[in-house]
């Protein structure tokens, strides 16, 4: 992960949390949102005057792909990235949840019916930010993530434009590129500690080339992610987001997530997928992530609609809507 002031302050912390709810001893979830919430980094992306860091997209991205990094179970990406975008939330939620603690994510829901986070496997929330005839709303659940979440109380409308969905998708794809990341460290070091013939199995050729495609594939989310955080730009109102290239962004880490998966079993053997360790709580997160919000090729259909929309060559469009 890059080197960053503000990962540097947090990361102990997710990395406190991680080790909680992978090792399954004694994790609350309330707790861990507890100490996210006193940490005060929900509101990295708030100016100063609302108490935040008044850091922009580009520069809390370490941040946010740091939670991918550590497997957060909570929506702090999700709740931090709509603060941002949505600012009337912070106004217009219910009192006893306004001070800086509402856990959020983008879903769907039904009244009083179940409510479906688009992010799946969070094991804490207090309520969804939905689209609801025509506009956006906050609706409060309760529930757990055994159990699910079930919608409940008074509706909040609120008068901002935005596509909640691509806002959501995004928030998911910048912890799916983390989330690489992190495999891929577990992969090499595996390869170069794990002895088969007399020298560590990173040494054959072909688990070489194997690794080597894989990490092509990480780094490119890493640059999808930048690429992300470039189209997500703050405004006094909120977040203007710039489809194509967010769109054209989660495409590829989306296409990513499986060729990585795929490889980190293989190089891993039968011991990839046992309790003890930790690599499928990272590779399960990159199969379900890769497919909500819509897969890859979801995404790479809007950007070939938003190209054939324009006027010039396809050379001309990459340049102007996509770099």
């Amino acid at each position: 992960m890059s080197d960053s002031v503000f990962l540097d302050s947090i990361q102990p912390l997710f990395q406190d949390i991680n080790a909680r709810f992978t090792g399954q001893s004694d994790f609350s979830p309330q707790a861990a949102w507890d100490e996210l919430v006193q940490s005060g980094f929900l509101r990295l992306l708030l100016p100063e005057s609302a108490e935040g860091a008044g850091l922009d997209i580009a520069q809390a991205l370490p941040v946010l792909m740091s939670a991918g990094y550590w497997a957060l179970p909570l929506p702090y990406v999700e709740t931090t990235l709509l603060y941002a975008a949505l600012p009337a939330a912070l106004v217009d939620a219910p009192a006893d949840t306004i001070e800086g603690n509402l856990a959020l994510a983008v879903g769907t829901c039904g009244p009083g019916g179940p409510a479906q986070p688009l992010r799946q496997g969070l094991h804490w929330l207090r309520a969804l930010v939905t689209a609801k005839d025509g506009g956006i709303a906050v609706v409060p659940v309760s529930g757990d993530v055994e159990q699910g979440w079930r919608s409940q109380g008074e509706v909040k409308p609120l008068s901002q434009e935005l596509d909640i969905h691509l806002l959501g998708t995004a928030a998911e794809c910048l912890q799916l590129a983390g989330a690489m990341q992190r495999v891929l460290e577990l992969t090499v070091d595996y390869a170069n500690t794990r002895q088969q013939f007399g020298r560590p199995i990173g040494k054959y050729q072909a688990l070489q080339q194997q690794i080597s495609v894989m990490t092509g594939h990480c780094h490119s989310a890493v640059m999808a992610a930048q690429l992300l955080a470039a189209g997500m730009v703050q405004a006094d109102s909120g977040l203007r987001l710039d489809t194509p290239r967010i769109a054209s962004a989660c495409g590829v880490i989306k296409a990513a997530c499986q060729p990585v998966v795929a490889t980190a079993h293989a190089v891993h053997g039968a011991i990839g997928v046992t309790e003890e360790y930790t690599l499928h709580h990272y590779t399960r997160r990159l199969l379900a992530g890769r497919i909500a919000g819509g897969s890859e090729s979801c995404w790479f259909e809007q950007v070939g609609r938003a190209c054939l929309e324009q006027d010039g060559r396809v050379f001309d469009f990459t340049l102007a809507a996509l770099s």
